[in-house]
C-alpha cells in the first residue's frame, strides 16, 4: 500500500488548514469527520489522473435454447468465465469468456448442491472454488471451478450463540461477505431497529466451517435509517479488499474508513461533497410504477437531500469504485479511487446498467434486453487513458 504522504501536495492532511479554490459551492467538513484519526482530506476539485472509457465487448444472455430468469448475482473466474445465479430457476448458469453457454449446475431442493432461494450477493470466488450462499437454508455450497462438482456443503448457523452477548443476534444472519483462508467465513448479522432491541446494527463475525464463532464481532456498523414508508435513505456500505481489509462508508458522506482484517481501524479519507437536494416530486418519480406508494410518500417527513453515495465496489486491484447521486437521477457519477483515496477517474453511467463485478480489466453489468424484457450480463473493457 502506498504511503499517504507520498501524494503531497495533491492532498491535504487533516492537521493542515483546508484551503482551495473551487468552482463548486463550498462544503463544510462536519465535526464528526474532523475528529477522526489518520484522516486524509482531498479537494473536491481534485483532477482525475485518467479519462475513463468503458467499451462494450460481450453479452451473456438467453438464446434459442436457453431462457434466463432474474439474475441474483454474477461471478467471474480468472479465465473470464461468467457465472449467473438464476433466482427463478434456482440454478447457476456458466458461460465461457466469448459468451458461449457451457452448462448449468445446482437445482431447487434441500440436498447437497441444491438451493431454495437466491438472494443478492451469493457468490465468492477463491482458490479455484465457487462459494454459493443459500439464505433460506443458511448454508454455503462449495463447487469446483474445474468440473462444477459440489465438493462441500457447510451449515453456517453458529452453534455457540451463547458466547455472543448481543441480544437478537441469533435471528439476524444476513449472509457471507468474504471467504478467508482455511474455509473461514466472514458472516454479516443485521439487527434492524424495528426489532426494538437496544443494539441495532450490522455486525461482522468470523465463523469456521464447523459453524463456530471464532471470536467476538470484529466490526460493528450503524443500522440503516428507515423512514415511514420503509425506504432506506442512509445506510452502511462495505467492500472487502483482496487483502481482507474492510472499506466502509455511511451513504450520507463521501467518507471512507479503512479497517484491518481483524477490524482494527487504520485510516480514513474524505471528499467534501454537496448532496443533491431531495423534494417530494423527485422522490415520487422513483415510484411511477407503484401508485400505492404515492399517498404514503406525501405523508413522509423527507430528508432535505439525497445521500451522497449509492454503492461501493472493489476490484481485483484493490481500487474502489464508488457511485454518487447527482441531479440527473437517471445516472450515477462513478469515482474510481486508489485504496488510499487518490482519484484515478470519474465517469457518468446509466443507473439501468447496474455494475456488479470489476475484474480482469473488465466491468460486468446487469441490464435488461429491451426487446425481450429479460435480464442479461454485459461485459465492458476498462480503458483508463
Amino acid at each position: 500500500m502506498r504511503r499517504l504522504l507520498g501524494h503531497l501536495p495533491s492532498l491535504l492532511i487533516v492537521s493542515i488548514l483546508y484551503v482551495g479554490c473551487s468552482s463548486q459551492p463550498e462544503v463544510g467538513i462536519p465535526d464528526h469527520i474532523k475528529k477522526l484519526d489518520s484522516l486524509t482530506i482531498y479537494s473536491s476539485d481534485e483532477p482525475p489522473t485518467f479519462d475513463m472509457i468503458l467499451q462494450r465487448k460481450q453479452t451473456f444472455s438467453e438464446n434459442d435454447t436457453l431462457a434466463l430468469g432474474t439474475i441474483a448475482d454474477v461471478a467471474v473466474d480468472d479465465s473470464n468465465r461468467v457465472f449467473l445465479a438464476d433466482a427463478d430457476q434456482h440454478t447457476i448458469h456458466v458461460f465461457d469468456a466469448d459468451g458461449r453457454y457451457i452448462t448449468r449446475f445446482g437445482r431447487e431442493g434441500k440436498g447437497p448442491g441444491e438451493f431454495i432461494k437466491f438472494s443478492r450477493n451469493v457468490f465468492t470466488v477463491r482458490d479455484s472454488l465457487l462459494y454459493v450462499w443459500g439464505s433460506e437454508l443458511e448454508r454455503i455450497s462449495v463447487f469446483s471451478l474445474a468440473n462444477f462438482s459440489n465438493t462441500a456443503t457447510y451449515s453456517l448457523v453458529p452453534r455457540n450463540f451463547d458466547d455472543i452477548d448481543i441480544r437478537g443476534i441469533e435471528m439476524a444472519m444476513q449472509g457471507i461477505d468474504d471467504v478467508r483462508a482455511g474455509d473461514t467465513f466472514l458472516v454479516a448479522f443485521f439487527i434492524p431497529p424495528i426489532f426494538d432491541f437496544d443494539n441495532p446494527g450490522l455486525y461482522y463475525f468470523l465463523v469456521d466451517k464447523e459453524a463456530q464463532f471464532l471470536s467476538g464481532n470484529i466490526l460493528e456498523l450503524d443500522a440503516p435509517k428507515f423512514f415511514e414508508a420503509g425506504s432506506v435513505f442512509r445506510h452502511p456500505l462495505v467492500a472487502i479488499g483482496v487483502d481482507d481489509r474492510f472499506f466502509t462508508a455511511w451513504t450520507e458522506d463521501f467518507l471512507i474508513k479503512i479497517y484491518g482484517p481483524k477490524g482494527n481501524y487504520q485510516q480514513a479519507f474524505y471528499y467534501p461533497f454537496e448532496n443533491t437536494p431531495l423534494n417530494e416530486d423527485t422522490y415520487l418519480d422513483q415510484y411511477t410504477d407503484i401508485p400505492s406508494m404515492h399517498d404514503r410518500i406525501k405523508d413522509m417527513d423527507l430528508p432535505p437531500t439525497w445521500p451522497a453515495l449509492d454503492e461501493m465496489l472493489i476490484d481485483d486491484q484493490n481500487r474502489l469504485w464508488i457511485s454518487t447521486i447527482v441531479k440527473d437521477l437517471d445516472v450515477y457519477r462513478w469515482w474510481v479511487l486508489e485504496e488510499n483515496g487518490k482519484l484515478l477517474a470519474r465517469f457518468t453511467w446509466p443507473r439501468n446498467r447496474e455494475i456488479e463485478v470489476i475484474k480482469n480489466g473488465y466491468v460486468y453489468t446487469i441490464e435488461v434486453n429491451k426487446k425481450t424484457g429479460l435480464e442479461r450480463v454485459v461485459r465492458y473493457e476498462i480503458n483508463m487513458r
